[in-house]
């Protein structure tokens, strides 16, 4: 068990939480999303989507058609396949650890205290075979109040989806779970706008696209705020988001973001708790766990695990699943992480 020792983050707004909204199709008592925002969002995903380069919060990166990193890792597959290696070192990437962290913040809301939050990055169900048995393995029978993705569900990182057998292996992921409050989830670079639907109606998880949900306990809330991927995909759409938000020292926010790269924007707005993925940890690493390659634009120092900025606290998952051409991890193990926030006693 990790201890983050006492952190002074959070704030509490002492007010009861609006009424979900009744049932609809899987998902639950989330408040249903915004239609007229949601489809302002999946056009400037869309457009986004039909180009190869990234769209960050600081400009344009335009992107070589031929990676020379992507090149180099299929040549060095194709030299493990040959020789026989590959499978051997294929099977330390399924075996997936349950990582426990307890997080005290001196102004939780008390009706909170022992909440219970499961986070599960980059699973890239397609990529290799049987980490979505690996990762339903670590989370059988768990019971939690929240459970939330951050990203990367899907192999490719770019064309329409077509990886529909993704959403059976999440389903039964999510069906392992006792999640109190349900589930959520953010996209990431290699997922697309035309996975939202499937995701809440077939798996049954609310996808926030730059949206704002609450949770409601005895009159108290906690709020959770999901953004589009930073990395690739920020548009028009997360940047009307992010400047429609302002500081409020009377909520506890938790934001959902694919990368770390919104650190200070969120510190900024009063986060208290900050829950990303997207490096894999570096995946393929230097003994200690030196990241060789991390793709972030900004927050290289906070390319893995626990971290602060200011007053809050982030995590970056390592990640359960792999990506790339070469599915192997190295230093890097895959994790799916159970956060416990606690109240701090006066």
């Amino acid at each position: 068990m990790l201890e983050s020792g006492d952190v002074e983050a959070g704030v509490v707004l002492r007010e009861q939480a609006p009424a979900r909204e009744a049932r609809t199709g899987d998902l639950g008592w989330w408040q249903a999303p915004d239609l007229l925002h949601r489809s302002d969002w999946r056009r400037h995903r869309a457009r986004i989507e039909q180009t190869i380069d990234l769209h960050t919060p600081w400009g344009i990166q335009r992107r070589r058609r031929v990676s020379l990193l992507k090149t180099s890792c299929e040549l060095v597959r194709q030299g493990l396949e040959t020789a026989g290696l590959l499978s051997v070192l294929v099977r330390p990437s399924l075996r997936v650890r349950r990582t426990e962290i307890d997080l005290t913040f001196a102004r939780l809301p008390a009706a909170f205290d022992g909440y219970r939050i499961l986070q599960i990055s980059d699973p890239h169900f397609d990529s290799l075979e049987g980490i979505a048995e690996a990762i339903r393995e670590r989370v059988m029978g768990l019971e939690v109040d929240l459970c939330v993705f951050t990203g990367d569900y899907r192999a490719a990182e770019t064309g329409a989806f077509r990886q529909s057998s993704i959403l059976d292996q999440m389903a039964n992921v999510v069906a392992e779970i006792e999640a109190r409050d349900g589930a959520v989830a953010v996209l990431g670079n290699h997922d697309t706008h035309d996975m939202v639907e499937p995701l809440e109606q077939v798996v049954g998880i609310r996808v926030l696209t730059n949206e704002h949900v609450e949770i409601g306990r005895d009159g108290q809330r906690i709020s959770l705020l999901g953004l589009d991927d930073p990395y690739r995909f920020y548009s028009e759409s997360t940047r009307r988001f992010a400047a429609s938000l302002s500081h409020e020292p009377d909520q506890f926010r938790i934001m959902l973001v694919h990368t770390p790269d919104l650190a200070d924007d969120a510190a900024r707005l009063g986060c208290s708790l900050y829950l990303c993925g997207h490096t894999h940890g570096g995946q393929i690493c230097l003994p200690g766990g030196k990241p060789i390659v991390q793709h972030l634009h900004k927050e290289r120092g906070l390319g893995r695990g626990l971290w602060r900025r200011g007053a809050m606290v982030g995590y970056t998952s390592l990640g359960a699943g792999v990506a790339g051409s070469l599915p192997v991890r190295l230093f890097a193990p895959g994790e799916v992480t159970l956060f416990r926030l606690r109240r701090a006693t006066a």
